[in-house]
């Protein structure tokens, strides 16, 4: 008879494979060197199928990718910034372009896109209003 104070691992038979009790995972955790690779993923897979996880990652896609439009709308600010100025004041030499480079501010890239217009070189546009 088996010993009911001993930790059972999780029921997942729907993959076929032989579930994996977590203690072993945080040993893995705590030895990584001693563990191959294929322990963390035995151990995971039932978490990976949870609603919780899954969650959390939608939760974490969803960050991402608005990170990366909030990364394009600069770039893109950056990029008509650069046009505009270009053919108002001629090709920005290697210290206005890092300084371009430099600016992750949407709204700091729009005002000088805006003053593009009132200003006759790019020092002046770069200046701090």
């Amino acid at each position: 008879m088996k010993d009911q104070s001993e930790p059972q691992p999780p029921s997942d038979d729907s993959n076929g494979e032989e579930p994996v009790c977590i203690p072993p995972l945080f040993m893995a955790l705590l030895h990584p060197e001693d563990y191959p690779q294929s322990v963390f993923i035995k151990a995971l897979r039932p978490l990976w199928r949870s609603s919780t996880y899954q969650k959390i990652l939608e939760e974490g896609r969803a960050e991402v990718r608005a990170e990366g439009r909030a990364e394009g709308r600069v770039e893109e600010a950056r990029r008509f910034l650069r046009r505009q100025g270009t053919r108002r004041f001629g090709k920005p030499d290697a210290h206005i372009e890092a300084a371009l480079d430099a600016i992750a501010d949407l709204e700091r890239l729009e005002q000088l896109s805006d003053r593009v217009l009132e200003v006759t070189s790019w020092e002046e546009l770069l200046a701090q209003p």
